[in-house]
Formats: structure tokens, C-alpha cells, sequence
């Protein structure tokens, strides 16, 4: 994705996060007693498009706007491909999850800023959002995979 184009995305996303009013949905981090983390943090999936259902999706225009819980979960699964961090104020475009456009706040925005916990899917017009409950990586405990080779995402290309 371009810089012009995800800038342009980036401002109808960053309307759409601040009402999110197409419903709310809740992952619950914790995996049931009979299923290790690595095979329950495929389970954020539903919860994405559970709440893709909510904005009545079509599949396409999707994107996620993840906080860093949910950003240390999806970037350890197989279905996120990584891109070249694009910033686009406030947010970096950072790849894309079965078709859906991923970015995260950068650390640079002092004007926008989410929770940890907190997810928000949309597409052109709607938003949901989205929670992580019995979140055990934040702050500073790790669940059991982890990429410490990842950069920061900031707003600064390099």
C-alpha cells in the first residue's frame, strides 16, 4: 500500500474508530483447559469477524486497527502477512490479515491513542470494537510466543 493511499484510509479510519458504534465483541485471551495458547490464539479470528459481521461486511475494504495485545497475537499467526511499515498519521499500515488492511497507533500520536486491549474492524462506513479479556502480555508479561526481532512502529519511515 502507498503512502497516499493509506493516508487517505487512514482518515476514514480514524472517524470510524472514534464512534465504532456497529457493535462490540470480547476475546478472551485465556485458552480453555483442554487447548494450549498456540492452538486458542487462532480463536481471535471469530472475534474479528464477528465484529466484521456487526458492519454488515461485503469482505471488502476490511481493516483492523489493533492495540498491542492484539497486535503481539496476530503477528505471531500464520494468516498475517507482514508488509513494509507505511505511516499515515496517526496510524502505520503494517500488513494484512485473510485480506483485511492491519495497522497499529503509532507511538509517534500524542492526538489518538487506544487501549492495549482494545481491537476496532471496519470497512468503508462502520466500525466495531473490540476487547481482550484475561489479557496476560500487558504490561510486560509475555503469553508464550513473542517476536522480540519486530521493530517499534513508528511514524518515521526506516
Amino acid at each position: 500500500m502507498g503512502v497516499e493511499a493509506a493516508t487517505l484510509m487512514a482518515e476514514r479510519i480514524e472517524k470510524l474508530v472514534k464512534t465504532a458504534s456497529a457493535g462490540f465483541v470480547c476475546w478472551d485471551a485465556a485458552p480453555p483447559r483442554n487447548e494450549s495458547y498456540s492452538q486458542h490464539k487462532h480463536t481471535i479470528l471469530d472475534a474479528f469477524n464477528t465484529g466484521f459481521a456487526f458492519c454488515r461486511t461485503d469482505t471488502r475494504s476490511e481493516w483492523l486497527v489493533l492495540g498491542q495485545a492484539a497486535l503481539q497475537v496476530v503477528r505471531n499467526l500464520p494468516a498475517f502477512e507482514r508488509r513494509a511499515p507505511v505511516p499515515c498519521h496517526p496510524f502505520v499500515y503494517i500488513g494484512k490479515l485473510n485480506g483485511a488492511d492491519v495497522y497499529v497507533v503509532s507511538r509517534n500520536s500524542e492526538s489518538f491513542q487506544i487501549k492495549d486491549a482494545e481491537y476496532f474492524m471496519g470497512l468503508d462506513d462502520r466500525a466495531a470494537k473490540g476487547a481482550i479479556i484475561n489479557c496476560l502480555a500487558f504490561p510486560g508479561d509475555k503469553i508464550d510466543e513473542t517476536n522480540e526481532d519486530d521493530p517499534p512502529y513508528d511514524d518515521d519511515e526506516g
